[in-house]
């Protein structure tokens, strides 16, 4: 298994941020489950950054999409001391992401 990482610099559209640096590497041999890990780390996100905005995971599911017709798509949480997944799923709009897809 590899590991790669690309660096784009973002504009405000995301998912054409997204897609110029996945296409740096792709999304190959993907198999089902995709599992997403957002980085979720706090109930009361103050700054606005220690939270994935659920926009982006949403615009990486529809690159998912894009290239697999069907594909089973799990994004992953944990509770912490901060938060609970549940909690934080609600609140910051990944349950409503769910009922969209």
């Amino acid at each position: 298994m590899s590991t790669s990482v690309a660096i784009t610099r973002c504009n405000k559209d995301i998912e054409k941020s997204l897609k110029e640096a996945i296409l740096t590497k792709g999304f190959t041999d993907l198999q089902s489950p995709i599992v997403i890990k957002p980085n979720i780390c706090t109930n009361n996100d103050r700054t606005g950054f220690a939270n994935t905005k659920v926009d982006i995971v949403e615009a990486i599911i529809r690159l998912l999409l894009e290239k697999q017709s069907n594909p089973v798509i799990r994004i992953a949480e944990s509770d912490s001391g901060a938060k609970y997944a549940d909690e934080v799923f609600e609140k910051f709009g990944y349950k409503d992401l769910e009922q969209r897809y």
